[in-house]
């Protein structure tokens, strides 16, 4: 069973890493996306990729695609390594970052094209009223 540490040590090594939408290359290009699947495959979780959206996901689907290989939580439970998905426009869900749990300031690795690489941040307050929902990959403890 792989815990979240694993996943957060693996998205933390992910980060300096170009954006670039829909890339799943460490160190050559990522998105938001390739992010989390990048982290839980190197901690040695099996997770299936999915590429097929546009500049725009379709919010549906991202929830979809993501519940395959995740159970959603409450985010008061949120934990290092869970997979945090955020609201764009106030009201749909499309941008995804990995939780690294630091204290006493929670931080996260994301894939941001508006920094143009995958860096990490504090969840501070803007981050959590933009917060749409937790996942946990699933077997991860």
């Amino acid at each position: 069973m792989a815990d979240g540490q694993a996943i957060a040590d693996a998205a933390r090594s992910l980060v300096g890493t170009p954006y670039h939408h829909q890339g799943r290359k460490a160190g050559v290009g990522l998105d938001c996306i390739g992010v989390p699947i990048l982290a839980a495959r190197a901690a040695g979780v099996d997770v299936h990729d999915f590429a097929a959206y546009g500049p725009m996901p379709v919010p549906e689907v991202l929830l979809e695609e993501i519940a395959k290989d995740c159970d959603q939580v409450e985010p008061s439970d949120m934990q290092t390594g869970d997979i945090l998905c955020f609201k764009s426009g106030f009201t749909h869900p499309s941008h995804f970052g990995v939780l690294l749990g630091d204290m006493p300031e929670r931080k996260f690795v994301h894939a941001y094209n508006k920094l143009d690489r995958v860096n990490v941040q504090i969840l501070d307050d803007r981050w959590l009223r933009l917060l749409h929902s937790v996942w946990r990959v699933k077997g991860v403890r």
